[in-house]
């Protein structure tokens, strides 16, 4: 279902208004009036606004939105309107599948969850064993946790729809079993795909795909460079971050647009960007990696015989010993420097001292920036402010359910650009539980902790853990011995990652007005008409 929260725009419905009776004398006019009014129920009126908000949504198109109508119209015939008809027109909506779903991934394990069923299908001998033994080598992932997920209202024409799989441009090189490997994927997966089809029905094409003088032979398979293979990775995966009103003094410290990784000699550029489903050009054009361009210094960098190519950088295998080779490789001034913080007893920035006030090393030379963006939750109050988790990286927005709003809150939180920025709703219980039990580090109360010397155990403010709603009963409680506090981290130390999944598709559907006459009784009026019109559907 479409999620802004539940608008305020709703209707006084036409048939508690009572039309057509006219009135010829301003004495007369005036006591009539005063006579309906007192015979307009409130209390029925309560109950009907209370009805059509109880439905989960009255967009049109929608089957809770129908039923709405269908309310409308029983109860206009039920006060004696005549001609009560419904008249149907086709208009096109945003329609919510029902399948967004988090899920908590394996800390442990780059690999995504796959949304595929394999279907029964043949495969020859010799095809089958070399996919079983491929497939061997890549462990499953597993999966942690799952909560549902809804869409909000679109962008302009720009829904919060994700993607099936990514598609992947075949290089001359390249072979299936690799093209797995690298994004960690079975080659089954991408056998069975029905987008991948056209690979398995070579076997079968009448040509001789692989040029070896035999047509159709078992097992024939060949990738052709330039032509696309569907990798079928769903939705989005980057890192869990809480930002409670998106100020963006509520992102320090946490990584929102990237992160850094640090480089193994057997990295290669296409491989990571794979790995973290994020494009090759994005790693090397993001402006913290400018520093690998070597495409102008007069060397053969990479050892290919070619001198400053375009995009030419330094071999991974070289990256990988930039920490401790005693040259200042990043041009940042410090050579060798040694992540770490003021707090860490360690000259981070090699100039003497340790621990000075502000000291601070994100990463060391052999890292590079991956700009996979953080998936970020957010108090659904926060007005326009989401906008800056938008402008830092964040790759999706998931806003959380409030205790209650308005409607300007609610028509914040869209645009009337098409900007590619998926949002989505949360319940307020799941939230609860993803801060708690994913996003905060749980801390076992021991004698003589106090809230001071456990906020200074976690370099935190003592009033921010006061304040954490999960620690509401433990507070209360005095800190029982025994007993867990938490340390609302948010995205800070915790590394959560995590999968979204969502499916949202502009359709034709049927909408509904509902119409109704009340006949006048004026005999000089009565052939007149007065029209009350009012909307009972929503963005909601």
């Amino acid at each position: 279902m479409l999620r802004l929260y539940k608008l305020s725009c709703l209707i006084v419905l036409l048939f508690f208004v009572f039309v057509g009776i006219a009135y010829s004398a301003k004495t007369q006019l005036s006591d009539d009036a005063v006579r309906i009014a007192n015979e307009i129920s409130i209390r029925n009126m309560r109950a009907t606004i209370a009805r059509l908000v109880a439905l989960p949504t009255r967009v049109t198109g929608y089957e809770a939105g129908e039923n709405a109508a269908k309310f409308i119209f029983d109860e206009f015939q039920k006060i004696g309107l005549q001609a009560v008809e419904s008249q149907e027109y086709e208009i096109t909506v945003p329609i919510d599948h029902g399948d967004g779903k988090l899920r908590i991934l394996d800390s442990n394990s780059d690999m995504p969850i796959l949304d595929i069923e394999i279907p029964n299908t043949e495969l020859t001998a010799s095809k089958s064993a070399s996919i079983s033994e491929k497939s061997a080598q890549t462990p499953p992932t597993s999966q942690i946790a799952e909560f549902k997920l809804s869409c909000l209202w679109p962008n302009l024409v720009r829904t919060s729809f994700l993607p099936e799989g990514i598609k992947h441009k075949v290089k001359e090189d390249d072979t299936l079993e690799n093209i797995a490997k690298s994004y960690r994927v079975d080659v089954s997966l991408i056998l069975n795909h029905p987008y991948n089809k056209y690979l398995k029905d070579q076997e079968f094409d009448g040509r001789d795909n692989n040029s070896d003088g035999q047509i159709d032979e078992p097992g024939e398979m060949v990738l052709f460079p330039d032509k696309d293979i569907l990798i079928p990775i769903t939705g989005v995966t980057g890192r869990l971050i809480y930002a409670s009103g998106s100020d963006f003094a509520d992102f320090n410290g946490k990584d929102v647009g990237g992160f850094w990784h640090v480089v193994q000699p057997d990295d290669t550029i296409d491989n990571l960007a794979h790995r973290y489903r994020v494009g090759a050009g994005s790693i090397l054009d993001d402006v913290l990696n400018l520093h690998f361009d070597k495409s102008n210094d007069k060397i053969d960098n990479n050892n290919n015989g070619v001198i400053d190519e375009d995009g030419e950088i330094p071999l991974m295998e070289d990256i990988a010993s930039w920490y401790q080779d005693g040259i200042d490789n990043d041009n940042d001034g410090i050579i060798d420097e040694i992540p770490g913080d003021d707090r860490d007893g360690i000259d981070n920035n090699r100039d003497g001292q340790i621990d000075e006030p502000g000291e601070f090393v994100e990463a060391n030379e052999s890292s590079i920036f991956i700009p996979q963006g953080s998936i970020v939750l957010l108090d659904f109050n926060c007005t326009t402010n989401w906008i800056n988790a938008a402008m830092l990286g964040a790759s999706a927005i998931i806003f959380i359910e409030p205790d209650d709003t308005i409607r300007g809150e609610a028509e914040a939180k869209f645009l009337t650009i098409p900007a590619a920025i998926p949002r989505f709703w949360i319940s307020k219980k799941d939230a609860e539980i993803l801060l708690k039990e994913y996003l905060s580090i749980k801390h076992l109360i021991k004698q003589g902790d106090s809230l001071e010397s456990i906020a200074e155990t976690y370099n935190i403010l003592p009033e921010k853990i006061r304040m954490f709603s999960g620690n509401r009963d433990v507070i209360a409680q005095s800190l029982p011995i025994g007993s867990n506090i938490y340390i609302p981290d948010f995205g800070v130390n915790k590394d959560v990652k995590v999968q979204l999944t969502a499916t949202m598709t502009w359709e034709r559907r049927l909408g509904q007005n509902i119409t109704g006459v009340l006949p006048g009784i004026d005999p000089n009026l009565k052939n007149e008409l007065v029209v009350i019109q009012s909307y009972f559907d929503s963005m909601s």
